[in-house]
């Protein structure tokens, strides 16, 4: 058997704890008090009572299903959002909430289904006040979070973003801006449909069109030059095959090495390493086993990997490795020896790397 693999450097995206809060309009105030639009333009009409922002919960007019990212959205009811072409470009929908979202330094993601038809940047501007001021206002800005996610345009997409701040802030109110592009050239008001918003503590998106996907742009470049990989190896009955990168020079954060390939026979025993120059950080490898163009995550209780799951190994997860050996200090990239799953078939899979 031979296993395909490209290397891509990032952080892991298995699930972190968080308080998960969760958002739909099938019935009324499903985890919101009010629906609303804000405007951080202090001048908007919106802001100084001219005009009167449209939101409303109506029946899903577009209820979809994709060949590869399966039911986007299939829910009876969405809110519909009218952005106008007078309000600025951080005009949006603005959704309350029954539970204030607890800011810390920690992420936590806010999710929302989104389907708009022009492209453009999107935002979600966090709304809260501290705690230990009772008298400050609700409507403060305490986060400005732009889109981590790919945007799409006449179709439903996971719009994602990241919330940290200082200790002690609750968040009252997220906002999502749909078009945070210049408003010059927009002439007519267009409707922004959202639907299913999420807080946890993924970074991964819930729509996914493409196969393989990970949660950065691939041209992205690193800036810190004292940290980057020069290769990866795995070794087998075949020896050490090592897969070598070029990161030094080109900077480049994924690596692809889809060309080069890996010889290893299912149910065989392999240790894999990771070339790392810099510290503090970990090491993922990861077998797509049933080659659905995805990365399974699954783990169990302790800590290891489910019997369904593609990961193989990682140096540390929550103060452990993937055999639940204590990781100390957590500064290691090593990679505990395991196992390929015997029931694999001969052919090529993809392997990936992640530091």
């Amino acid at each position: 058997m031979k296993v395909k693999h490209y290397i891509a450097l990032a952080a892991l995206t298995l699930p972190l704890a968080a308080n998960a809060q969760s958002i739909n309009f099938e019935t009324e105030n499903e985890g919101y008090t009010k629906l609303g639009v804000f405007d951080t333009w202090e001048k908007s009409p919106f802001r100084t009572g001219a005009l009167e922002g449209n939101v409303k919960v109506i029946a899903n007019p577009y209820k979809e299903k994709d060949a590869l990212a399966g039911d986007t959205n299939m829910s009876d009811h969405v809110l519909a959002f009218q952005r106008s072409r007078w309000g600025s470009n951080t005009f949006g929908v603005r959704v309350t909430l029954k539970d204030a979202i607890k800011l810390s330094q920690t992420p936590q993601y806010v999710h929302v289904k989104m389907r708009k038809p022009k492209s453009g940047r999107v935002m979600c501007f966090a709304l809260g006040s501290r705690q230990d001021r009772p008298w400050q206002s609700k409507d403060v800005v305490q986060v400005e979070a732009t889109c981590k996610s790919k945007v799409y345009t006449d179709k439903w997409f996971d719009a994602v973003f990241a919330l940290t701040g200082a200790n002690g802030v609750n968040v009252h109110s997220l906002v999502f801006a749909p078009d945070v592009e210049s408003t010059h050239d927009l002439n007519e008001d267009f409707v922004v449909y959202i639907d299913d918003i999420e807080v946890n503590g993924s970074a991964l998106t819930r729509i996914e069109y493409n196969v393989y996907p990970i949660n950065f742009d691939k041209t992205a470049t690193k800036e810190n030059n004292n940290r980057y990989t020069s290769g990866a190896t795995i070794t087998s009955a075949d020896g050490t095959q090592t897969i070598s990168t070029n990161q030094q020079s080109d900077k480049r954060l994924y690596q692809d090495r889809l060309s080069q390939s890996i010889k290893a026979k299912a149910g065989e025993k392999l240790s894999a390493s990771v070339q790392y120059t810099g510290g503090w950080m970990n090491a993922y490898l990861y077998l797509d086993r049933n080659k659905d163009g995805k990365f399974d995550t699954s783990l169990n209780a302790d800590g290891t990997p489910a019997t369904s799951s593609d990961v193989l190994s990682y140096s540390n997860y929550k103060n452990k490795n993937s055999v639940g050996a204590g990781t100390g200090n957590c500064n290691t990239t090593a990679l505990p020896d395991f196992t390929l799953p015997a029931d694999l078939t001969p052919g090529f899979y993809r392997l990936r790397f992640k530091v």
